[in-house]
């Protein structure tokens, strides 16, 4: 649920409504972006379309030394789902932290212990954001459901 104007709106859910583009169609359409708010980022969706970590998140984020990272994908498929933080990125894996709870659910499946809190992330780079709700995201269904 996004506020703006003083109106409560639904997100859009579709692909074309979300990310970049999405936000450039609002703000061509006359939204005023700086005055959108959205509740502390809790749906997964929500976090992708604002890129903002919910803030009431203790823990901080993960991240992958991928110097050490045998690409087994095992974190990915340890993630929960309504978080929904770990892509293959090419010929890397990554963490968005914006997504990343630092649940630690991916550290101990992790079979060479690359995985580490990342106290002083920042913002995902922007061909990251391609990842979430692309072709290849298999968190895709939660993203509606959580």
């Amino acid at each position: 649920m996004l506020e703006v104007g003083g109106g409560r709106h639904e997100l859009d859910r579709s692909r074309s409504g979300v990310g970049p583009a999405g936000l450039t169609k609002r703000a061509e359409a006359g939204v005023n972006l700086a005055r959108v708010s959205v509740s502390p980022a809790s749906s997964r969706l929500e976090r992708i379309t604002t890129r903002r970590r919910n803030p009431k998140w203790k823990n901080v984020p993960l991240r992958i030394e991928m110097a050490e990272c045998i690409n087994c994908d095992t974190c990915l498929r340890h993630c929960p789902p309504q978080f929904g933080a770990i892509f293959n990125h090419g010929i890397d894996v990554i963490i968005l932290p914006e997504l990343c709870s630092g649940c630690n659910k991916c550290l101990d499946p992790c079979p060479v212990d690359c995985i580490y809190p990342d106290p002083d992330w920042s913002a995902s780079p922007e061909d990251w954001w391609q990842e979430p709700l692309g072709p290849d995201d298999r968190y895709e269904g939660a993203a509606v459901r959580d």
